[in-house]
């Protein structure tokens, strides 16, 4: 439990707690950007989390005293914003409107309480590598969350932009794994997934790939579909490994759920399959 000041608000040296946060470590670089980058006035507070196609989270924000809360005592149990099927194929959705058990409701009373965090909307921006889930906060209760959405996205939409250009170097130092993506390589490509102005269309596989893939996600192995294609089990592994490079996956689990996704089996003939 935090101390609490004269005032009832939460007081923590902060810098006790920057082995447990990404935000804190990087609290005075995001402070200075909200200036630097016109963080809206109307948006006081925000969160950034990235979801990548591994089921990673990586989350930042300049909510740091609510982050040692929720690294601390428990409270990733209200988290449940970030749930695919909350927000998968929304431009923005109202965290209040999400169903909640007791334990969860009583989180959220913590947060507005003690912390004076109040949710006004949540941005969803996705792309074939990753989700991105940004979150604008306010510190009282927003009377009309659709109407505060359509009056702040845009500007909120270019200082998330600016905010994660000028943010590239720690983020990359970070997440090294994921450095390669386009997300963070392409600056352009990363403004039109934030604007949702992003052109969709994921790398083309060729249709030998796509029947491969189809038959991983049926649960054939290699040696199974190298005998109803009517190839080499060699050949099959590096069809998979072109798939796994062109969709930028880990795994070719990761591949099928994209495939899945972006219904990339939709319009494909199997021809060796009797599948249409």
């Amino acid at each position: 439990m935090h101390a609490i000041d004269e005032n009832g608000l939460v007081c923590v040296d902060l810098d006790d707690f920057t082995e447990i946060s990404d935000s804190i470590r990087l609290r005075h670089k995001i402070d200075e950007l909200m200036e630097q980058c016109s963080c809206p006035e109307e948006i006081p507070n925000f969160s950034v989390s990235i979801i990548f196609k591994s089921g990673k989270r990586f989350y930042i924000s300049n909510l740091y005293y609510w982050a040692i809360a929720y690294r601390t005592q428990g409270y990733q149990r209200a988290d449940i914003d970030h749930a695919i099927d909350i927000y998968d194929g929304k431009e923005y959705f109202i965290q209040d409107k999400i169903p909640r058990d007791e334990t969860q409701l009583a989180i959220l009373e913590v947060m507005r309480s003690r912390y004076k965090l109040y949710t006004a909307f949540a941005m969803v921006r996705q792309c074939y590598e990753c989700d991105v889930i940004i979150e604008a906060y306010q510190n009282m209760p927003v009377q009309n969350h659709d109407e505060y959405y359509s009056r702040n996205y845009q500007n909120f939409e270019k200082f998330i932009i600016a905010f994660l250009d000028q943010m590239i170097p720690e983020l990359t130092d970070t997440l090294t794994e994921y450095a390669h993506l386009d997300f963070f390589k392409d600056k352009k490509f990363r403004a039109s997934v934030i604007s949702n102005r992003q052109n969709k269309i994921l790398p083309v596989l060729t249709p030998r790939e796509l029947q491969c893939l189809y038959l991983v996600s049926q649960g054939a192995n290699p040696k199974s579909i190298a005998e109803q294609l009517f190839l080499s089990p060699d050949t099959v592994t590096t069809h998979i490994k072109a798939i796994r490079k062109k969709l930028k996956c880990n795994t070719i689990t990761q591949a099928v759920i994209i495939a899945i996704k972006n219904d990339l089996f939709k319009n494909t003939k199997y021809p060796f399959l009797g599948i249409h």
